[in-house]
Formats: structure tokens, C-alpha cells, sequence
């Protein structure tokens, strides 16, 4: 277990350093691309500082559109290979089919820039196509590279048009490599890295499945506790160096925190939590949220809490302050630990501001059960 934890560990100090890399390339070919191409004719004026300016806002621009095209190669290549649509989300800002009708709310995800969630084709012979629903970002991004490419060839005696030209071109080509090579980082993996995942084992590739039909009925207004009981159950000890079967516990654990099943849920989040795994940042920080919940309001073992609610915790809640689960963990930990009415009140306040841009219903009506049983412990 301690190999494979030091393995984990390398694995994610690689896609670091290799990130890294990819990213310092970026700026040395862009410079050179720049040079070469007489950067005093890319901008209009003489002033170095303006020239300075423009390309901080040329390349913050250019990474933005990236984003763009890759979520829409996800979105192009989902649909020609059988999958329906359910959300385009850009940074903070989220589309979301919702009744036959598009509508853009706010969510937000630390680890990611961007997200296009879509329901799967049926399982036939316990396969699905996954290949280009999750490589399909970096082909459009390579794809684009090339054309803008091409585009500066023919342009690039127009000033900033060709500077915005080599960098998008560069740009794609970072951001293709940076999502196909399979890196791990600490709070989500890459495209690259979950097609590797899903091509070993046919077991990952039906979590998969039911992670995306879960998103499916979520965005049309299910409660987890109201979907198939199928769907939830705990996966076996041996499945767990797999992310994706690792989700797939971390689901279960959500469907009986939906049914008020708390001292199951304390029992499961200790297991998952104590265990070598490939779980995500993402969900081992909202599963510890879980926990601090469970033992607040069924007594609440300071100790525990203290232990539980750690400096990277705390910076992780800070980072997703507007999700609803980290609101009402929030919330029960100023009623039940701190005491503090005041505190409590204000943070149900920014939990109704946050419920009217939120894109998941079902998610709201259930936090908001939990935050009044918060509130009937503090009574009791």
C-alpha cells in the first residue's frame, strides 16, 4: 500500500513538472515567433509598454477562446458518437438544457476551466464510445492550431491580428498536449489520463456510464435518493486504484447523505477516506465535508472535527465558497461548533443568493433539508 501511495504521489509530481514544462515552452516559442516576426510591426505605437499590454490581453484572450473550442470539440464529437446534450459550461458560467430550453447559470469547479457534460448512448456488450467524447477537446484544439496557423501566414504584416494569430495558434497546441498527455494533478485528472483509465478496464467504463446518467437526471431536477437503487452501491476493495470506480463510491456515499443515512454515510466516508485510492482532490474534499456534517450534528467529537477540518480543507472551501454542500457545511459548522447565530445567518443568506444561479435544483432542495436538520440539532 505504501508503494502504491509513493506511486500516486510521483505520478502527480510528474504532471506538475510536465505541465510546466509545456507551459514555459509556450512562452519561449511565443517570444521567438514574436521576435522573428518584428513585434514593433504587431502593435500600433512605439511604446514598449503598450506593446507589453497587448500581448498579456492578446495571450488572456487567446486561452479563453481555447476553452471554448476545446469544450466544443467535447460537445462535436459526444454528439456524432451518440451522446445528447446536458451542459457547456466556460469558467464560471454555465448552459444547461433544463426542459427543452437552454439556460445560463453559475457554477464552478476548482481544478477546471471549463466543462461539457453530456448523457451517454446505451451500454451495448458492456461498451460505449468514450475515445473521441474525451480526446475530442485536444483534437479541436490541434485542429485550430493549424488553421491560425495558416491564417498568419496570409496576415501577418497586419498588426495585433498577427500577433493574435501566432498565439493561437501556440495556444492550441499547449492546451491540446496539456489534456491528451495523461497527467495527474491534485484535484482532477486529464483527458488523456482518464481515455487511458477507461480503455484498461471495462468495470471504469460502467461507472462512467452511471456517473453520466446520474449528471443526465440531476439536470432534470432528480433527487440521487429517487434514482435507480442500482446504480448505488459500494465497489470492491481491489476496484479502488481506479478513479472512476472510486467516483462511483463517492456517488453511493452522496445517494445515502440524500436519504439521511448519516451514520452509514460516517462509516463509509471514514472507509474511503482511510484507504489507498485513486479518489480525485475534488471528491475527498467534499467527502471530508460530508464527514465534518455527519459528526456535527450527531454529537460532535471535537476532536474528530479539528482533524477533519484541516488548512488545505479550508483553502478548498474558500476556492468553492458558492457550492451548496460547502455552504451548508458551512453553516452547521457556525451553529454546532462555533456557536455563532449571527455567522449561521448570514451564511443561510448567501445560500439563498447562490440557489438563484445554481443550475441543479435537486441539489438545492437537498442541502437545504440538511441545513434545516442543522438546525434542529442546535434546538435539541
Amino acid at each position: 500500500m505504501n508503494d502504491k501511495k509513493e506511486k500516486n504521489k510521483f505520478g502527480k509530481v510528474i504532471g506538475i513538472i510536465v505541465y510546466i514544462v509545456i507551459y514555459f515552452a509556450f512562452g519561449i516559442v511565443t517570444g521567438y515567433l514574436l521576435v522573428k516576426n518584428d513585434i514593433s510591426r504587431m502593435y500600433p505605437g512605439n511604446n514598449v509598454y503598450v506593446w507589453i499590454l497587448c500581448q498579456l490581453v492578446i495571450i488572456y484572450l487567446c486561452i479563453f477562446l481555447h476553452i471554448i473550442i476545446h469544450e466544443a470539440g467535447h460537445m462535436m464529437f459526444g454528439l456524432l458518437t451518440g451522446y445528447r446534450f446536458l451542459s457547456f459550461r466556460i469558467m464560471n458560467f454555465i448552459w444547461i438544457k433544463d426542459n427543452g430550453k437552454i439556460k445560463l447559470k453559475k457554477y464552478h469547479l476548482v481544478g477546471t476551466s471549463g466543462q461539457c457534460l453530456m448523457s451517454p448512448p446505451d451500454m451495448k456488450d458492456g461498451n460505449m464510445p468514450f475515445v473521441l467524447y474525451y480526446l475530442g477537446g485536444s483534437i479541436a484544439n490541434f485542429f485550430s492550431a493549424i488553421i491560425f496557423a495558416g491564417l498568419f501566414v496570409f496576415c501577418r504584416n497586419i498588426p495585433i491580428v498577427s500577433a493574435l494569430l501566432i498565439c493561437m495558434s501556440v495556444i492550441g497546441i499547449v492546451l491540446g498536449l496539456s489534456n491528451a498527455i495523461p497527467l495527474k494533478f491534485g484535484m482532477v485528472n486529464n483527458d488523456g489520463y482518464n481515455t487511458i483509465v477507461l480503455m484498461k478496464s471495462k468495470r471504469a467504463l460502467a461507472a462512467l456510464w452511471i456517473q453520466l446518467k446520474i449528471a443526465e437526471e440531476t439536470a432534470r431536477g432528480v433527487r440521487i435518493k429517487d434514482m435507480p437503487e442500482e446504480w448505488f452501491y459500494l465497489p470492491d476493495d481491489y476496484d479502488m486504484d481506479n478513479s472512476f470506480i472510486v467516483a462511483k463510491a463517492v456517488c453511493y456515499e452522496s445517494y445515502l447523505m440524500d436519504k439521511h443515512e448519516f451514520d452509514k454515510v460516517k462509516d463509509l466516508a471514514d472507509k474511503l477516506l482511510n484507504m489507498k485510492s485513486e479518489m480525485i482532490g475534488v471528491h475527498r474534499n467534499l467527502l471530508i465535508c460530508d464527514r465534518i456534517y455527519c459528526e456535527l450534528i450527531s454529537g460532535g467529537n471535537r476532536n474528530i472535527i479539528d482533524s477533519l477540518y484541516s488548512t488545505a480543507l479550508i483553502k478548498f472551501m474558500k476556492q468553492m465558497k458558492n457550492f451548496p454542500s460547502i455552504i451548508r457545511t458551512n453553516y452547521a459548522i457556525a451553529l454546532l461548533y462555533n456557536n455563532d447565530k449571527s455567522e449561521a445567518e448570514q451564511i443561510k443568506e448567501q445560500f439563498r443568493e447562490s440557489a438563484n444561479t445554481y443550475p441543479y435544483i435537486s441539489d438545492i432542495e437537498s442541502e437545504q433539508e440538511l441545513m434545516m436538520i442543522a438546525e434542529k440539532n442546535l434546538i435539541m
